[in-house]
């Protein structure tokens, strides 16, 4: 199990190296069939920062994927605010058997795909556990993709992620019995979240937020 990315909305993805001129940043690609485009950054412990933004709201709006839902809502706030997580996994079926069995529920798999600006198909897979309390990732498995140039990858990783929110207990209680691959270590006020590429830190506050090392 490794971090895979993470979605900040950008009203303007393309201008996302505008707000970070120390990163490089790259556009990515169009999903037609869901009104949204992006940029990206990818870092040395092959994961990436997703600035998500929106060019048909009437499309995103009646899209079924959750991350599009979530994408929508992100964009009444009219400026940068990241909101999701994804965690990358070799295989969405064998989290969507461990889900049925555990009884945990969820939404998908949901296939995706986007076109480089290359003229390149690149495609995936997503799944959602869901939850009404707490904050919960979602879990994405590539079916085609090709590695980034490394002379565009930040020479940094994107690690650790650093999460807060309110609700610490219920969310350490959810996230133990989403993955047989994820190890937790709890602590008074805080877990942390041991992957193959890096870490994730959460701890209690008032209000959600994810914060990222740069």
């Amino acid at each position: 199990m490794k971090i895979d990315h993470v979605v900040r909305f950008h009203p303007a993805p393309e201008r996302a190296n505008l707000d970070h001129p120390t990163l490089q940043i790259a556009n990515g690609g169009h999903h037609p069939s869901w009104g949204t485009y992006n940029s990206l950054a990818h870092f040395q412990n092959d994961a990436y920062m997703e600035w998500l933004g929106i060019n048909d709201p009437e499309l995103a709006k009646e899209c079924k994927n959750p991350l599009i839902q979530e994408t929508y809502e992100a964009s009444k706030r009219k400026e940068a605010y990241t909101f999701q997580l994804a965690l990358q996994t070799s295989s969405i079926t064998d989290h969507i058997h461990h889900w049925n069995v555990a009884g945990i529920p969820f939404k998908g798999p949901f296939d995706g795909s986007r076109k480089t600006t290359n003229g390149e198909i690149i495609q995936w897979s997503m799944a959602f556990p869901c939850s009404e309390e707490v904050f919960l990732p979602f879990f994405i498995e590539w079916k085609h993709t090709t590695a980034p140039d490394p002379t565009h990858v930040n020479k940094r990783p994107l690690s650790p992620i650093q999460i807060v929110l309110p609700n610490l207990d219920q969310t350490f209680d959810q996230w133990s019995k989403l993955s047989p691959y994820m190890s937790l270590t709890r602590s008074h006020d805080s877990f942390h979240c041991t992957l193959l590429n890096g870490s994730l830190h959460v701890s209690r506050r008032n209000e959600f937020a994810i914060h990222v090392p740069f």
